[in-house]
């Protein structure tokens, strides 16, 4: 029942200082913040429908890239967008539910069908702490699956034998009401 946080760095392109009026700043989306839970999440992977049972997904961090540009005539420093990075996604779910998972690797890694059409979309929905509706959504395209292991586990325990994944992503895009219409 940990709160959950999406931390997000901005660098930018100039800066203008003015006077201020006394004028406040109002958050757009509202004062109050709703509280949002780290296990408040859906995984969906089309053609792999336990997905929904993952039980965990590790932090990750997606970084854009910028290039500095001086133009015009007095050299005015522009910011340019270059290679955005995407990370793994890296999770756990329950080994009675990981068949899907499982035959993906098959598949996927073991008989070697890598090409792109192999792939697959997604997406990561995070809900209220009641999961009764969506905050925000982080839809995943062109993934594919790069392990597939049984975690470890202790003998003589009531621990439930989990499957640990990572899937390679090639894009994200971000949508849905909490989201802004941000990409």
């Amino acid at each position: 029942k940990e709160a959950a946080y999406l931390k997000v760095k901005f660098q930018p392109q100039a800066v203008a200082s003015r006077k201020c009026n006394g004028a406040k700043l109002t958050p757009v989306g509202g004062g109050k913040q709703k509280q949002w839970l780290c296990s408040a999440f859906r995984l969906s992977i089309d053609g792999i429908d336990d997905a929904k049972f993952a039980n965990k997904i590790e932090s990750f961090t997606i970084k854009q890239g910028i290039k500095k540009l001086f133009t015009g005539p007095r050299r005015t420093m522009e910011l340019s967008p270059t290679k955005i990075d995407f990370p793994p996604i890296v999770g756990t779910i329950a080994l009675e539910k990981s068949d899907g998972f499982l035959d993906w690797y098959d598949h996927y890694i073991v008989a070697g069908q890598k090409d792109p059409k192999a792939q697959k979309s997604g997406s990561l929905e995070f809900l209220t702490p009641d999961r009764s509706k969506t905050l925000f959504r982080i839809a995943l395209f062109n993934m594919g699956i790069l392990k597939a292991q049984i975690a470890p586990s202790t003998a003589n325990s009531d621990q439930i034998k989990r499957l640990k994944f990572e899937l390679y992503v090639g894009d994200m895009k971000l949508d849905g009401p909490g989201a802004l219409g941000l990409e």
